[in-house]
């Protein structure tokens, strides 16, 4: 069950996803979700509807933006902190308004070694969509996912 878990959580978006709603497998359903990131516009992002027709529930496994901790400047402006709480407020707002929606799991904590990044001044070397840089410092979007998660008691 554990291995079943791990690879269909894992794969199951490109391969078990589909089979598993075939034959009624899963109990959730979970897309990673980079919309006004890698694809779409973040004014966009809040009037997305996700429904599911199997009534499983929908957790979005992956999303958010990046930004290098310290980058400041208007929430328009890509690698900013502003503009990565913004994305994540946006996210949130979708959520919230899709009844099908039951959570979340931001991509990733800390920033992370990746020698696939490697845009001068900005990535490093690093995966920049964490709430925390590597050095451990808070980013805004942090305290953006924080009062989400202390809102929900």
């Amino acid at each position: 069950l554990y291995y079943g878990l791990y690879y269909g959580l894992y794969y199951g978006l490109y391969y078990g996803l589909y089979c598993g709603l075939y034959y009624g497998l899963y109990y959730v359903l979970y897309y990673g979700l980079y919309y006004g990131w890698y694809y779409g516009e973040r004014a966009d992002i809040a009037s997305k509807r996700w429904t599911s027709e199997w009534g499983k529930p929908i957790i979005f496994s992956e999303l958010g933006a990046g930004a290098k901790h310290g980058n400041h400047g208007d929430d328009g402006e890509i690698w900013t902190e502003e503009f990565q709480a913004a994305v994540y407020e946006a996210q949130i707002e979708m959520i919230a308004a899709n009844d099908d929606c039951a959570g979340l799991s931001p991509w990733i904590l800390k920033d992370f070694r990746t020698p696939m990044r490697v845009l001068p001044g900005i990535q490093d070397g690093y995966n920049r969509k964490g709430l925390v840089s590597e050095e451990g410092e808070k980013k805004l979007a942090f305290d953006v996912l924080r009062s989400w998660y202390a809102s929900l008691d």
